[in-house]
């Protein structure tokens, strides 16, 4: 029989049982709907502890929507990853076609759970297994003036849970900042700023459920070389509102040969990260980037793992008008 973990970030299973058990809690369900939007996307900045705000690279759904425009090519990835400890899955596809001056990228995510038990007056009803999905669609368009970068995301998603489902819209804005061209990067965003609708509701009415895990992210990245090794050091800030938690994610990026990239990270006052580490493999135009975490569950350490291939469509494009002034 699998087991099933519960994270102080995500989905709390035991909460859904709970519900169950009292003939469905329709607040207790709305309040912890569509968490996984916080779960960290792409490798490379996961095994940097998820301080990706200014850093420039892919993520652009997760990390704040100016991200989209610091890529220097258009793109296509693909992630996949489990937590062996609670039976999870999640996919991440993830698209940009860079212009001259503008961005446009679309990212698709999905995160399932295998065998829930739902439990009610007879006990848990283990010949009736379940499961949860989250899945979200986003599309994001970018501008570059100069050094300013901003970028505005809306998204759609959907929750499935028993033969239960709820829906959301929500969107994100940020901006990024060349302080120093190529090297040193400023950003900010505001993210899952919408409302959804209630699980348990038929009339499926939008901003009559949970509010969205809603999210402010400031950053900053630093791109430099020590003689012939390349690095990249990367600062968050994050404040999340349902509680008003603040967390510092840290990380840093060595790449000592144009092949292969070295990443740790810590993602600092989070009350179950522990851990990031990771590399990455260039064989241009291929990417490949793998990341492993380790936060620490109620009781119970566990290794995550998230890999990803990254193709750049076609070769960096050449500098605008505009850029060429900085």
């Amino acid at each position: 029989m699998k087991r099933i973990s519960i994270t102080l970030q995500v989905l709390t299973i035991a909460t859904f049982q709970s519900a169950f058990a009292r003939n469905i809690d329709s607040l207790a369900v709305d309040n912890i709907d569509f968490q996984m939007l916080e779960e960290p996307v792409n490798p490379r900045i996961i095994a940097m502890g998820g301080a990706g705000t200014a850093l420039p690279g892919r993520g652009f759904a997760f990390y704040g929507p100016a991200q989209i425009n610091l890529y220097p090519t258009s793109y296509l990835s693909a992630d996949y990853g489990r937590w062996p400890q609670a039976d999870a899955s999640r996919s991440h596809i993830e698209t940009v076609l860079r212009l001259p001056t503008w961005s446009l990228g679309i990212d698709f995510r999905t995160f399932s759970i295998d065998d829930i038990f739902p439990a009610g007056e007879q006990g848990v009803e283990w010949n009736n297994p379940a499961s949860d999905q989250q899945s979200f669609l986003a599309l994001t368009v970018g501008r570059r003036i100069n050094r300013l970068s901003i970028g505005a995301t809306l998204k759609g998603m959907q929750h499935k849970l028993f033969h239960f489902t709820s829906y959301g819209l929500g969107g994100d804005i940020g901006a990024a900042y060349a302080v120093v061209p190529q090297k040193l990067f400023a950003g900010a965003a505001m993210l899952n700023l919408g409302s959804t609708t209630p699980m348990l509701d038929e009339k499926k009415t939008l901003g009559e459920g949970g509010d969205l895990p809603m999210t402010g992210r400031l950053g900053v990245a630093w791109i430099d070389t020590i003689g012939t090794v390349a690095y990249a050091l990367s600062v968050d800030a994050v404040v999340r509102e349902v509680n008003k938690q603040v967390t510092l994610p840290i990380g840093i990026e060595v790449t000592p040969i144009p092949a292969l990239s070295l990443r740790i990270g810590k993602h600092g006052l989070h009350p179950t990260q522990m851990l990031s580490m990771g590399f990455g493999i260039n064989a241009v135009p291929l990417k490949l980037d793998v990341s492993f975490r380790i936060p620490r569950l109620v009781d119970d350490v566990e290794l995550r793992w998230l890999a990803s291939l990254t193709y750049d469509l076609v070769t960096p494009a050449p500098a605008s008008k505009e850029e060429s002034t900085e």
